[in-house]
């Protein structure tokens, strides 16, 4: 049987509910010179049998006889693919019949491009949508240096909304495994440093936001994350030295750092707004990580340092005494404000 022109993989666990809806979203699509591999991540509920209820050719079931975790998945389904193109579709997320036709003439027309990457409705678990993700309002093209530059300050490519050309993909290497919650966007600047890539402002991709998801648990457990993105920017900026030099890698090093030190500074402001003030400062200390020059001179960098340098106790006193100064003005103004004629 000759090879498909592209290979979509649906890693899968557990999720029969939205499954039928992502798969049918690709055997629907107006472009059919595809295969659909199906890797299944041991499931227990009637996965099997929803795959099974398509009787079509072009799909393949991988079931694995115990779970390899999430980022493994992806990579044997990968390794089962035989197309020009890959993409990866989440199983609780589903494309517009237009997503392939429309990525795969990008790739098909633009030797020069490894990867092309789509606009998407943000939607509800119910599949309402709820907000548009573009990251530009037209159709873009970049060369890898311009891709990372604005990749070290956090992932802005939904894992569902990318095509990438298998030569490309092969000649980077798989999913790094080692990485627990973002070797999607650890790829994105994998690839960037080595090639084009390509932007469709249509939004073609349905990201679907529910509690099980694994962008919603992965936001919840902030240090893993920390540990996570400081170790992928570590391996990038490696890999950027060795192509652009010592100097470009350092600057990259600067605004990566200082963008991890911006989101550590939002998190300590949550946590503390919640009362959690020893974990407010146990994230601060995480920032003081990124060394005097990610962390510059900021409100952010302030802030971290604040957090970090006081005790929790003296923390919790400011903020008391902050509060009774707020209440104080704020019942004054009121009060200047009745008394006017």
């Amino acid at each position: 049987m000759p090879a498909p022109e592209v290979s979509v993989v649906v890693p899968t666990y557990n999720r029969s509910a939205f499954l039928n809806q992502a798969m049918r979203s690709v055997l629907t699509q107006t472009f059919s010179g595809f295969e659909l591999v199906v890797a299944d991540n041991a499931s227990t509920d009637d996965t099997a049998a929803i795959v099974g209820s398509f009787a079509d050719p072009r799909v393949r079931y991988i079931p694995h006889d115990h779970n390899r975790g999430m980022v493994p998945n992806w990579n044997a389904g990968m390794a089962q693919t035989r197309g020009r193109y890959v993409a990866l579709l989440e199983d609780d997320n589903w494309w517009d019949p237009e997503f392939l036709a429309r990525t795969v003439a990008v790739l098909a027309n633009r030797p020069e491009v490894g990867f092309v990457y789509t606009g998407a409705f943000l939607t509800d678990a119910s599949g309402t949508a709820r907000r548009l993700y573009q990251r530009w309002d037209r159709d873009e093209t970049h060369t890898g240096l311009e891709e990372l530059r604005d990749l070290v300050r956090g992932n802005k490519i939904l894992l569902s909304t990318v095509l990438m050309r298998r030569a490309c993909y092969d000649a980077v290497g798989p999913f790094d495994e080692s990485i627990q919650y973002a070797a999607d966007w650890e790829m994105w600047m994998r690839l960037a440093l080595r090639y084009t890539s390509a932007y469709i402002s249509t939004p073609l991709a349905y990201y679907r936001q529910h509690e099980a998801s694994g962008t919603v648990q992965i936001h919840a457990i902030p240090y893993a994350l920390f540990v996570d993105h400081r170790m992928i920017l570590d391996k990038t900026l490696l890999g950027a030295q060795a192509i652009y030099g010592r100097g470009l890698a350092a600057a990259l090093r600067r605004t990566a750092y200082r963008w991890l030190v911006e989101v550590q500074s939002e998190r300590v402001r949550r946590s503390y707004a919640a009362g959690q003030v020893v974990q407010a400062r146990g994230e601060a200390l995480l920032a003081l990580e990124c060394g005097p020059r990610g962390l510059g001179w900021s409100g952010a960098s302030c802030r971290v340092l604040l957090f970090a340098l006081l005790p929790p106790g003296m923390l919790a006193m400011l903020g008391n005494l902050w509060r009774r100064v707020d209440h104080a003005v704020r019942r004054r103004v009121r009060s200047a404000f009745r008394t006017l004629p």
